[in-house]
């Protein structure tokens, strides 16, 4: 896995895997008017509703609601990761 942050999403029963420095980057061209949703959202590979959602929020900055994680829970818990590991 890269040192970048992931975030996973459904769309249409097909998951969607972006980084977080893409939609940041990607939010940025949108307010500064460089280019429209389509454009960007084809260009930094992103998907439409969440580049929309993020661009529509302006009342913090982009670091504080662009999720850092994955909303997916953990399949093993810690202590069954490092039994795995151990194994």
């Amino acid at each position: 896995m890269s040192t970048q942050t992931e975030r996973v999403g459904v769309h249409n029963q097909k998951l969607r895997i972006w980084i977080q420095q893409s939609m940041i980057a990607a939010v940025h061209s949108v307010r500064d008017k460089e280019m429209g949703l389509d454009k960007v959202q084809k260009i930094f590979s992103v998907p439409k509703t969440s580049l929309r959602r993020y661009v529509n929020m302006t009342d913090r900055s982009l670091e504080e609601f662009i999720p850092t994680t994955s909303a997916r829970k953990p399949i093993f818990t810690p202590r069954m990761e490092q039994e795995i590991v151990e194994y």
